[in-house]
């Protein structure tokens, strides 16, 4: 875990345990970390070690929905639910005598956030000198209060990919394979680090199944096997396979898309069943094997974790979550494709959820970009292309720029067409300042580092890839000034450092390793100060970044 604070506890920073921010004097902190990084992981294992302490403080863990009557309520229900219900004014004196650690989760999950901020508060103000942790998901959060410090949940380290790989596949080279493969662009190697994200590829190897190269494909495969397998622990109650699961995996795609656009990332329970009852047709489907919307709610809910209860459980639950963007994003790519084959068919009424797509996207394109890259890799050559064509055409750089990006199955020469890819600019050094302007240009460090990798990945110009390799480096290294919408910056530094190791990997191994012997010797490690690439001088007048490779190293394969 990694400390960022607000003055007054110095002595944390860096990776540091929770048991350590535990002993700190400070008593409210908000956790924070990406859907599916194991927030609630940490807060149920720290509540159970806590249990085990003599004489330490005593640990309550609740959903923030819980807390919407009160603490005291929230403290009752919690015992009635352990049939404990005598045990609840013990629990709330512990609480407001300062003995209790209050471990709140799912502030994200709120529908309404300002009220949810101030159930927290509430209940902080409640329980005095007990430490409150409140966990929440990075976007839109804002401190329930200013004496809330945060705290960011570190990504999975590579030793701990490895370990985590290990406890579902034996074979540990495949798991080495799997997570090599991960590590080839930023969409996976973000999610290698996710220990969500990770199990999922777990489950696949588990199965027998090779992880695809495609995040796409990755996505589609793990959400069917999570609706056709059982996957619950040996000493659970057996939970039977969803119903359907092709059907459900279309109905909540359809949900998905309408209800991406909202604000947050929880939707009420009304919104969801609206969202599945919009379209006529597939609410007749649904009603061919469920006997309400509600109840295809519940049974994905109960039976495949795809869709999250605000209170944890079903049977009061007023809204719901996806459990991680992703999969919201990739359901609702699923069902765009499918609009815009019925719409280029001519079966279906008006101009298609595209459009509203791309109106929403003027205001928000952060929102919507992931989506259409996805649809683009569903849509595969071709329609790819045509896809990035009609958002060239719409003149939103901001999305195109985003969705180029990330997008898989658009060709070289669409990436090259865009302003990141030079815009079919012939000479060398003019293309070289379009690739050092390109952090400038998206003012997002995230985005920058997948155009690089696209820019990458359509040329075999050794001059292109050395300067390619080169603004990753920068970025990798802290030089170029910038932040992120999505994620952190040290999530940047980390994707440009795998970006820049394998910037030749699109290159077939012959090309590759001629490429390589001629750039190799301009690419070793730049010290402190400035000096000629590949001078073993520590300083000259020149800086690397108006150094040059050589005629030779600048030769483009792709011409002999």
């Amino acid at each position: 875990m990694s400390g960022k604070f607000i003055g007054g506890v110095e002595d944390l920073h860096g990776r540091v345990p929770l048991t350590r921010v535990l002993a700190h004097d400070h008593r409210r902190w908000g956790l924070l970390g990406e859907p599916g990084g194991g927030k609630t992981t940490l807060l149920r294992h720290v509540a159970i070690e806590l249990l085990s302490e003599p004489g330490g403080p005593l640990p309550i863990y609740l959903k923030v929905a819980e807390l919407e009557q009160g603490l005291p309520t929230a403290i009752t229900a919690l015992c009635k639910s352990f049939t404990a219900a005598d045990l609840a004014p013990f629990v709330l004196g512990e609480a407001q005598a300062g003995r209790a650690v209050l471990l709140i989760d799912g502030l994200d999950e709120a529908v309404d956030l300002p009220a949810a901020r101030r159930w927290v508060c509430g209940a902080a103000d409640l329980v005095g000198q007990s430490q409150v942790i409140v966990a929440s998901r990075p976007i839109g959060y804002t401190e329930p209060a200013a004496d809330f410090h945060t705290l960011t949940l570190c990504p999975l380290g590579a030793a701990e990919q490895a370990e985590l790989l290990s406890r579902w596949v034996r074979d540990a080279g495949r798991a080495a394979s799997a997570l090599e493969r991960l590590s080839r662009t930023p969409r996976l190697r973000r999610l290698a680090e996710n220990p969500l994200l990770l199990t999922l590829v777990g489950l696949l190897l588990r199965a027998g199944q090779d992880v695809p190269s495609r995040r796409g494909d990755l996505y589609e495969r793990a959400l069917k096997l999570l609706l056709t397998r059982d996957h619950n622990a040996e000493d659970a109650a057996p939970v039977a396979p969803m119903r359907e699961p092709d059907l459900t995996l279309e109905l909540l795609g359809w949900a998905a898309l309408r209800l991406h656009g909202l604000e947050g990332e929880a939707y009420r329970r009304d919104a969801l069943i609206t969202a599945l009852e919009a379209d006529a047709r597939n609410a007749a489907r649904l009603g061919k094997h469920w006997s309400s919307p509600a109840a295809f709610v519940a049974e994905v809910a109960e039976r495949t974790g795809l869709l999250i209860p605000d209170t944890g459980r079903v049977r009061d639950a007023s809204a719901y979550s996806f459990p991680h963007r992703t999969f919201r994003e990739f359901l609702a790519a699923t069902a765009l494709e499918r609009d815009m084959g019925a719409v280029g068919a001519g079966v279906a009424s008006g101009a298609g959820e595209l459009a509203r797509v791309f109106a929403e996207g003027k205001a928000r394109p952060e929102r919507w970009a992931e989506v259409l890259a996805l649809t683009c890799g569903r849509l595969g050559p071709g329609g790819a292309d045509a896809l990035v064509q009609r958002i060239t055409k719409e003149g939103n750089t901001a999305l195109l720029l985003r969705v180029v990006a990330d997008a898989e199955g658009i060709s070289a020469e669409t990436v090259r067409g865009t302003p990141a890819g030079g815009g079919g600019m012939e000479q060398a050094q003019a293309r070289q300042k379009v690739i050092e302007e390109i952090p400038a240009l998206v003012k997002d460090l995230a985005v920058a580092v997948g155009l690089l990798e696209q820019v990458a990945k359509s040329t075999t110009c050794g001059h292109d890839l050395f300067w390619v390799r080169e603004v990753l480096r920068r970025i990798e290294r802290g030089e170029v000034a910038g932040g992120v919408l999505d994620g952190s910056v040290e999530d940047a530094k980390r994707a440009a450092k795998g970006a820049a190791d394998n910037v030749l990997s699109h290159l077939d191994p012959a090309k590759r390793a001629e490429l390589l012997a001629l750039l190799k010797p301009w690419w070793r490690p730049i010290p402190a100060g400035s000096f000629d690439m590949g001078s073993e001088r520590a300083t000259t007048t020149r800086s690397p970044s108006t150094a040059s490779p050589s005629p030779r190293a600048s030769r483009c394969l792709a011409c002999r």
